[in-house]
């Protein structure tokens, strides 16, 4: 199927996932772009790591964390071979198709396998979660279903009239954020404080204000599975900084990143090499980009 013309069926669940931190700005991006090269008839995207850094320019460790979120957040699931260092087939879950022998029908990436050679290949039947493709073909019934699911929303509405986090101050958000994790984390009691300055760096940086929680333990998870970000905190753990510092500190990784993919040496090693240079904060520009 020509992926050079049509549309992309995007499910607008994303912006919910996007406004409450369980998916980034950058995996959005990815996973929108998924959508748009995978076949239609089956949900399929022949790519890769290596792939997004060509189509999108991210950086190969950046690619490389977006594909392994996007599967841990059960957007995907790649089947990649112990070996296979070139495009192989990642699987879209609840990639509605719309064309061949499945039209109609939903992937279901999670149940689907790789055995023998072959994609085993799992599909839900019209109607996921409430949502029936009945809807976009103007099937029978379409109308009751709009207004059956109108009622469902009114009366969620009803049960919760305001969302908690929507009337907190960015301050109180981070407070109950810092408790959450305190609970959930005791052990990293000295990392929670400059983690959370980090994601607040980050944030602005990125022209983004955090409305819940949610986006404060999503970012906090992000910073977790990333090794060179959670070296820097514990850095910070050890020799709190302000938070301009720490927003050169942010672009100095970016820049070790570059080096790394420059000479193919580690971005830790990188890191620490560019920070040996007493005048690092100086050539980094200020309020840069991380």
């Amino acid at each position: 199927m020509s992926k050079q013309n049509g549309f992309v069926p995007i499910r607008r669940g994303v912006w919910e996932h996007l406004r409450d931190g369980r998916m980034s700005p950058l995996a959005s991006l990815a996973f929108i772009y998924i959508c748009s090269q995978a076949d239609t008839r089956t949900g399929i995207w022949k790519g890769s790591a290596g792939a997004l850094v060509g189509e999108l320019g991210l950086l190969p460790r950046t690619a490389r964390d977006v594909l392994e979120r996007l599967e841990h957040g059960d957007y995907i699931r790649r089947f990649l071979r112990p070996g296979e260092r070139f495009c192989y087939p990642i699987l879209i879950h609840k990639f509605p198709l719309t064309q061949g022998e499945h039209n109609g029908e939903v992937v279901d990436a999670l149940s689907s396998a790789f055995s023998n050679g072959c994609l085993d290949l799992k599909y839900f039947p019209c109607e996921v979660d409430g949502e029936v493709h009945g809807e976009v073909n103007g099937e029978v019934g379409a109308s009751q279903r709009r207004k059956e699911k109108g009622k469902k929303r009114q009366e969620k509405k009803t049960d919760h009239p305001k969302n908690d986090d929507a009337v907190f101050s960015t301050a109180s958000l981070r407070d109950k954020a810092k408790k959450t994790l305190s609970e959930k984390y005791p052990e990293e009691a000295t990392l929670i404080e400059p983690a959370l300055q980090m994601i607040e760096v980050r944030a602005h940086n990125s022209n983004c204000n955090p409305r819940t929680v949610a986006y404060y333990l999503a970012a906090y998870k992000n910073l977790k599975e990333s090794e060179s970000d959670w070296q820097v905190v514990k850095h910070f753990a050890k020799s709190p900084q302000s938070s301009d510092h720490l927003s050169q500190v942010n672009s100095l990784i970016l820049k070790a990143e570059a080096e790394s993919k420059r000479t193919g040496r580690d971005v830790i090693e990188c890191f620490h090499e560019l920070r040996q240079n007493p005048h690092w904060h100086e050539e980094i520009p200020r309020g840069a980009p991380c």
